[in-house]
């Protein structure tokens, strides 16, 4: 393509009122995006103590809940 063809298209554009608009959704989106990728790099960094937190957590009987009724694990042994 060459500028003279360029030149000659005729490109629809929306009234001002509707460019103003679709500017601020796609800030807003912006806004969005930083911020999911703000709470994606905090929990990448709290991704390494998760396995020890699950694993202390399963030592001391507390993933899911205890029934009083049953027998302690010295008795099973």
């Amino acid at each position: 393509l060459t500028k003279s063809m360029i030149e000659g298209f005729l490109v629809p554009l929306p009234p001002l009122e509707e460019q103003a608009k679709i500017v601020r959704r796609i800030e807003s989106a912006f806004d969005w995006i930083d911020s999911v990728a703000n709470e994606h790099a905090s929990a990448t960094k709290l991704l390494p103590k998760l396995d020890g937190a699950i694993l202390a957590k399963a030592f001391q009987g507390k993933l899911v809940p205890q029934d009083p009724n049953d027998e302690p694990a010295s008795a099973l042994l």
